[in-house]
């Protein structure tokens, strides 16, 4: 799984992705899983492409047909995620996308979309795609056997 995303979103999907490589309420085997937030990538393919390649570049570096991008953006319109999430259909990944606008082109583009209104207070989305991400995490331990209860 690669996630990605700006400002405050970016922590939702580091979030993410710390709770399936390490661990959430049990203990298990980690799970790959990879934020794209390394500083010195988005400041390299920033500087030297463009920032809206910062997530499509590290996504066409790292993922491979079958893994999923999983995009948080409250706004939903965000270009550098809306090419992170081209460049994963293109290479055969699904996507999931989690954002507050019900006019986001993610609607049409992702795999799967929840739309989280918060109406004009990003900090009510995300508040939400807390709630989903850790939802998200249960669905994929109990998918996989992993959560002790099955």
């Amino acid at each position: 799984m690669l996630t990605c995303d700006n400002g405050g979103s970016m922590t939702d999907a580091m979030h993410l992705a710390e709770e399936l490589t390490g661990r959430f309420r049990r203990d298990r085997r980690g799970l790959a899983a990879v934020a794209i937030s390394d500083p010195s990538h988005l400041t390299c393919v920033g500087n030297d492409l463009r920032y809206e390649e910062v997530f499509a570049r590290a996504g066409n570096a790292l993922g491979r047909p079958g893994d999923v991008l999983v995009v948080f953006t409250t706004s939903g319109t965000s270009h550098n995620v809306l090419r992170a999430v081209s460049a994963a259909r293109t290479n055969q990944l699904d996507v999931i996308a989690l954002t507050g606008n019900t006019a986001s082109p993610l609607i049409s583009e992702a795999t799967i979309t929840l739309v989280t209104e918060g109406g004009a207070w990003a900090d009510r989305v995300q508040e939400v795609h807390t709630l989903v991400l850790h939802t998200l995490i249960e669905v994929v331990e109990r998918a996989l056997g992993l959560d002790g209860d099955s």
